[in-house]
């Protein structure tokens, strides 16, 4: 479900570029340190931008140590990598959500490969878990409600989408402190978006398999297209404005072109994409 909070690469220039990936690396390198080669695997970009978000908004508690290192995917290369607290807790809820999506993918599916996922990672997640007791219980808590919303066929996108985003608005609050009001906020608008980006995205597969999915009963409609831009669109806003009224300086500009344009790019390929195959089918 996630990987919708990229970047958009044009409109960057380099010193833009640099310093994103220097996050993007730095999970990475935290994800295979602290849990082996193969966690690097499950690196996303919205994780990614959670430690750019919290590096930027606790500056002058922990901005980092910028180094440079070789990659296994550009080996001639030498990249930047920022090393801190942020990083490494964008790493470990990087884990602790990948475990719950595998084990709830095991128990649903009977997926084999979900099994050994779950059983590998088991005892290194406990440990995350009893560091972050918070944060593994909202995931809990989403997940026996998303199945609830399934079983039940739950017709308000709404509704399902809020689950989301209740979840991600506890792993958006690094520490209870002034600020985690605004981070809790912001984390429910961006959670909520993340979650109907993913049921627009994949709607069509769910019908054909026969999956889930809360925009199923007004997909044949003929504004379908629009009413999920106008429900992306509101959602968007509202991240947007909790993100103005947190202080930030620092990445501000890469943060701004995340929010108001990177998170947009999947969806426009897509509806690209949606919209010529609906032009090339032949018409009754």
């Amino acid at each position: 479900m996630f990987g919708y909070v990229a970047i958009n690469q044009e409109m960057l220039n380099e010193e833009q570029r640099s310093a994103y990936r220097s996050y993007y690396c730095g999970v990475c390198r935290a994800l295979r340190e602290r849990y082996g080669i193969a966690a690097r695997l499950l690196l996303n970009y919205d994780l990614a931008f959670l430690a750019i978000l919290l590096t930027a908004l606790y500056k002058d508690d922990d901005s980092g140590m910028l180094s440079t290192q070789r990659c296994l995917l550009h080996p001639r290369h030498t990249l930047p990598r920022l090393d801190n607290a942020y990083v490494d807790y964008a790493a470990d809820m990087t884990l602790l959500l990948a475990y719950r999506t595998f084990c709830d993918h095991r128990q649903d599916d009977k997926n084999q490969l979900a099994r050994v996922e779950a059983a590998l990672m088991r005892k290194t997640v406990k440990k995350i878990e009893q560091q972050y007791p918070r944060q593994a219980s909202a995931i809990d808590i989403y997940i026996c409600a998303q199945n609830t919303a399934e079983q039940c066929k739950e017709s308000n996108p709404e509704t399902v989408a809020n689950l989301t985003g209740r979840m991600l608005s506890e792993i958006f609050v690094y520490k209870q402190d002034e600020w985690q009001a605004r981070l809790r906020k912001f984390g429910f608008h961006l959670g909520k978006f993340i979650y109907l980006m993913d049921a627009y995205e994949d709607i069509d597969k769910d019908i054909k398999k026969g999956r889930f999915n809360p925009l199923i009963p007004i997909r044949q409609q003929v504004d379908f297209e629009q009413r999920c831009a106008d429900m992306l669109n509101v959602v968007m806003a509202d991240c947007a404005a909790e993100f103005e009224r947190l202080p930030i300086l620092l990445h501000a500009d890469l943060l701004r072109n995340i929010l108001y344009v990177g998170v947009w790019s999947r969806y426009e390929i897509i509806h690209r994409h949606r919209t010529k195959r609906a032009q090339q089918a032949p018409h009754s």
